[in-house]
Formats: structure tokens, sequence, C-alpha cells
């Protein structure tokens, strides 16, 4: 079960989370997984009582009506008798009470967000692959200076080692260094997880913690991942923002030589940045290590493991000695992918069938096996990287700009699939993996909660027509492929550049927004972002 915690604002301050991977120190206590495995049962009830919910709608479309009315009252109502089975489901689950909340307004949420269409019902969790054990405050919260260890006698629910003031001053090694820090999450007062972390940014003094919450999440090849999640409750930051410009941002995801537009950002003084993600994306310790990092060895690996399904159907279809039914199956076997080989291995293990067939089939998966687990560790390192561009992307543009106009929903997948339907288009068949690559749904949200942090205002906007009404004339031009296009009047436009222009110009009160700021002053672009931040230069 994943956690949401995002950033919201309340009239009494604002509500942050600190997120900080940790690794436990000795064996995991048995009280984890039961709570785990409890907080999975829980929803899988909840899930199963909406799966009836929507059965008996169908089943019985006179009262369908009432049937989901029964389900949302059961869900949020302040009927007594809602209040009741909220109360005895909650408690029936065995588990704390703050997961069990977490839990249940997890569901909650998810149920209300797929009946707005913005995402899928919840669905049956089979297997354990998220942990999320929660610990709330009550009484309004508790300071950060008391989740300190000062001394031997602590709380049970949690505690933290201090780190020095001097460890955040700086940012060289001997400074992140000192960032190491140790701790205890209590399961019940008799069982405790310790634990070691890194503070990499300081907790705000004063601040008041809400919860905290031991994450984990399961990798399929590093295996479980820990993380602390401390969630604090700051004075709203008092940023300086009447003399900053107003940007408005199109997001989208466009092939281009060496990396994909994610986005273009269009300020009112007249600026142009486009968002890169770039295909190769090296750390540091990839260079050092000679590891590889770039989107071209992913398809590297993809093709070689296409190469290997090849060459196994080959060398099955080349047999005398299989059987007649078998042989009927190897007919067909060249429609066969990965998935197809399994099967057929599975079924030949099964009946004790083609014993030729059955070890190259097992050397193929062994094979398979290996590709695809260096695949998802590459993977892992690039889709970290993107999300540390985009990270750094969100900080920058909510710091310097002080209104952002987006699109209002970005819904990049309907529009894939009524492309896929109706068009048949297979250029665009082809960028799919490109839009895969950028997650350009992630730039946005990390904006938005970036926003929240640094002051910054967002105005979500409707977009229909930004891409196909010249920012200059107002004249429509038809929609083509071409990244470059000319409107009637005979103004020539990057598509891009042209739909953030509009979307910028659908802010209420930017000429008053313009009178504050800088004509023309760029927004200075620090040297760890320019790979990834580039000015546009308009002809």
């Amino acid at each position: 079960m994943g956690l949401g915690m995002k950033p919201t604002t309340k009239n009494e301050g604002m509500i942050r989370t600190y997120r900080f991977w940790a690794r436990p120190l000795g064996v995991i206590p048995s009280e984890l997984w039961q709570v785990a495995l409890n907080s999975q049962r829980f929803w899988n009830e909840l899930v199963a009582l909406r799966e009836d919910v929507a059965f008996n709608s169908e089943t019985l479309p006179g009262h369908a009506e009432v049937i989901r009315a029964r389900f949302w009252n059961l869900l949020a109502s302040s009927e007594a008798d809602c209040k009741r089975w909220r109360i005895a489901t909650k408690r029936a689950s065995n588990l704390p009470w703050a997961t069990r909340d977490a839990v249940f307004d997890r569901f909650v949420d998810c149920c209300r967000r797929a009946a707005k269409r913005r995402c899928g019902w919840p669905r049956l969790h089979n297997r354990l692959e998220r942990i999320a054990i929660v610990h709330r405050f009550a009484g309004g919260g508790r300071a950060v200076n008391k989740l300190y260890i000062t001394t031997k006698r602590l709380g049970w629910r949690f505690g933290l080692k201090s780190v020095s003031d001097w460890a955040y001053e700086g940012k060289t090694r001997r400074h992140t260094n000192r960032r190491l820090s140790s701790g205890v999450f209590g399961l019940s007062k008799e069982a405790k997880l310790d634990f070691q972390t890194v503070l990499h940014r300081q907790l705000p003094f004063g601040s008041v913690v809400k919860t905290v919450a031991w994450l984990g999440r399961l990798h399929p090849i590093e295996g479980w991942q820990w993380a602390i999640a401390i969630t604090l409750e700051v004075d709203s930051p008092l940023v300086e923002t009447e003399r900053l410009p107003a940007c408005g941002i199109d997001f989208g995801w466009r092939a281009r030589p060496g990396y994909v537009r994610a986005g273009v950002l269009c300020e009112s003084n007249g600026n142009i940045i486009e968002f890169r993600v770039p295909f190769d994306a090296p750390t540091s310790k990839t260079r050092r290590h000679h590891i590889a990092s770039s989107y071209y060895d992913l398809l590297k690996i993809d093709r070689e493991i296409d190469n290997r399904v090849n060459e196994a159907r080959a060398r099955i279809s080349s047999l005398t000695d299989l059987p007649d039914d078998l042989r009927k199956i190897i007919v067909e076997l060249t429609r066969v992918r990965g998935s197809g080989l399994m099967r057929l291995y599975s079924a030949l293990e099964a009946r004790n069938l083609a014993f030729n067939a059955e070890e190259i089939l097992r050397q193929w998966l062994s094979e398979n096996n290996r590709l695809r687990s260096i695949r998802a560790a590459l993977q892992g390192r690039l889709i970290r990287r993107r999300r540390w561009f985009y990270r750094n992307i969100a900080a920058f543009v909510t710091r310097n700009y002080r209104t952002i106009a987006l699109e209002d929903e970005f819904a990049a997948k309907e529009m894939i699939e009524d492309r896929m339907t109706k068009d048949r288009d297979l250029p665009f068949k082809r960028s799919i993996r490109h839009y895969q690559w950028a997650a350009v749904a992630e730039l946005r949200t990390h904006i938005i909660e970036a926003a929240v942090k640094n002051g910054a205002r967002i105005i979500k906007t409707d977009t229909r027509g930004s891409t196909t009404t010249c920012f200059i004339c107002g004249r429509y031009t038809e929609h083509l492929p071409n990244l470059r296009l000319t409107c009637p009047s005979g103004h020539t436009w990057d598509q891009d550049v042209n739909a953030a222009s509009n979307i910028l110009r659908r802010i209420d009160g930017l000429e008053k927004i313009g009178e504050f700021s800088t004509a023309n002053q760029a927004s200075v672009i620090p040297d760890s972002l320019t790979r990834i931040m580039v000015p546009i230069i308009l002809t």
C-alpha cells in the first residue's frame, strides 16, 4: 500500500512531507510483516466491497442509483449508522489506528478520483509490494526537537539521532557525511525497528510533526527498499513575488536529436526556455564505474532480448523428434513472443515431452531472466535520473516566476489511445516509447507540488486551440505533424512555442504582472541545469 502525502495549504500553516531513504539495522521484526499483511487484507476487503457494488448495479439497473448512493454514504456520510459501520470495519482490520485510517482514506481518495475518471478504480493486491505503517501524533502534533533522541528514555513511536547544524552549512563531502543519522521506529511497545538514514534536508526548527511513516517498496531486482516520511506543519514561506514575471508552460513529448522535449516555457518578458530529457543521462558514479546510463543502452538490451527469442524459436522449429500435437503448435511459433515461449516451456515440463525442446527453452529462459534483470536495473537508474531533472526544473520554475499557467488536465493516455484507434498513425506509434521515456505528467506534478513550497501561484487553463491559433495574429492554422508551421498571415513559429505563448496570454491580469517585472531580463539558469533547460531564440 502506498501513502499519498502531497503538500497542501491550511490556515494554520503549510503541510510538507520530508522523505529519507532508510536501511534497517538487524533483523526486521515479524510485527512489521504482520501489519503489512493486515493492511493488504483490509485494502482487498474494501476493493471487494466496491466490486460487489459495481456487480449489483449492473445486475439490478433499476436500483443502481440507490446501491451506489449507499456505497458513497458508507464511505463518507455523517449518518450515525454509516459512522458505526466505518468504526466497526476499521477495528476488524486489526491494525494500529493511524495505519488503518491511512488505508481507508487512501481507498476513499482513489474511489473519488476514479468517479471523476482521473484514474482507474482500486484493484486487488495479490502480492505484497508496498508497505506504509503510520504513526499520527495526537494533540495537534509534536515539536520537531522532541523527535530527537537526547536521553536513554524515549517515546516508543519514533526517534532520531540529531544532526549538527554545521552539516547543512556547506555541500562538501565532509558536510554530507555528517548528515548520517540513525533512529528507531516503534511497531508496538514491545517491538521496534532500528534503522540508519541520511538526513539530507534539515527539518525546519519550530515546525510541528503531524505523522511519521515507515514506507517500503519491493523492487524487482534490488529487493525491499525502505524510507521514512515525516509530515510537518511549517509556516508559509515569505516569498517576494511581486517583481517576478509570469510564465506559461506547454507540456508534451517530441523527439529531437539527442533528447526528448518535455515542454516549453514562455515568460511574460518574452524569453522562452525548452525543457529537455537527454537520451544519455550519466552521473558522476556511472562515469566513474563505466555503468550504462543511456536510453540507447535500454534499446540495445531490448533488441538483444528479441534476438534471443528469435534464436530459441528457430532452434525449436528445426527439431525433428516432436510429437504431432506439438508440431501443430510449432507451425504457429513465428507469432509467439517471450510470454508464449514461457507457456510452452511450462506445458512441456508438466507433460514430460520433447526433452530437446525443453532444454532449449530452459537455456533461453535463463538468459532471458539475466537480460531482463540488467534492463530493470538500468531502467531504475534512468527513472531516478529523470526525476532528479524534473525536481530541479520544478524548483527553478516555482522560485523564479510569480504566476505559472499550466494545462488544466494533461490527458496524454487518452490522446494516445484515441490516435491509436482512429488514425493508425505509424510515426505516432513509434513516439509512444518517447512518451514513456519523458513521463511528462510527472514533470507537471512536480511543478504543482513545488509551487506550494515556494509560494508560486498555479493557474490551470483551458488549452483548446493553443497549438492551432497563431499567438501573433490569432488566426487558425491546420494542425500538422511538422514542428514549424506557418499561419495564413505568414507568421512562422514553433508549435510548442506557439502553444506556450497562448497559454501565457490566458492569465487574467497579465499586464499588471508585467508592470512589476523587469522587461527582457531572462532568468539566470544555474550551470547544473543548462543541459536540461535551454533558451530558445526566435527567428
